[in-house]
């Protein structure tokens, strides 16, 4: 057992997302609440009846980690440019309600890292990926943040790499503004022009996003794997 956690412990952030999101999907399915496709469906009906009001609470909630994952990525911009988008002075709108609330949601979860999951870290003897995470991130920074700032879901990751990195908080802030204003700049402009071309009732979006991470995990194993026998 002592083994098979050491092969799979340089992975070990990626498989806790993936493990943290099934628990939250059986979770969702035992409860009987609606699955994406239909979750899509109500929150287009309560961006009709609530306005620009109900786009900053979506974003806000499509920020955070793990509960971002339930839904299609920057499905709040996408929803909000189909259902008002309909001038210049609505997509400036619909752009800075979102920036800000995806801004207060990765806040939160910078400090879910630095004083969450980094403590759950430390308990299960994982010093060492802490600061391999700090190197990462004092190393690749400005590329990650501008990488992963295209999909709510990804970015509250890095978020959260960066509280357990330590990564200053007002240094986090600075790339968290820009990499936002970017891509929230780029998703409601072209969000503009494609949002009818987007199947956002596909349930398996969320699944393919797992499947991303669970993937990194594997390849941060194999990795690891390699320089050992390398070594």
């Amino acid at each position: 057992m002592r083994r098979i956690y050491q092969i799979l412990r340089p992975g070990i952030f990626p498989f806790t997302i993936c493990i943290l999101w099934l628990l939250f999907l059986l979770l969702y399915k035992t409860m009987g609440l609606p699955n994406p496709a239909q979750m899509v469906a109500i929150i287009g009906e309560w961006f009709n009846t609530y306005g620009f009001w109900f786009l900053a609470a979506a974003a806000f909630i499509e920020g955070i980690f793990v509960i971002g994952m339930y839904v299609p990525g920057s499905l709040a911009i996408v929803l909000a440019v189909y259902t008002f988008g309909d001038s210049i002075y609505d997509l400036i709108s619909i752009g800075v309600i979102s920036f800000l609330s995806f801004v207060v949601a990765n806040i939160f979860n910078y400090l879910l890292g630095k004083y969450g999951y980094y403590k759950f870290l430390l308990v299960i003897g994982q010093k060492d990926s802490i600061e391999k995470m700090k190197a990462a991130m004092k190393k690749h920074g400005n590329n990650i943040f501008l990488l992963t700032g295209f999909f709510p879901n990804f970015f509250a990751i890095t978020s959260v790499c960066a509280g357990i990195a330590n990564v200053s908080f007002w240094n986090f802030i600075r790339l968290a503004v820009i990499a936002l204003f970017f891509w929230i700049t780029v998703w409601t402009t072209v969000g503009s022009f494609i949002v009818n071309r987007i199947d956002l009732k596909n349930e398996n979006q969320s699944f393919y996003l797992i499947a991303i991470v669970f993937l990194w995990g594997v390849f941060l194993v194999v990795k690891k794997t390699w320089y050992r026998k390398k070594d």
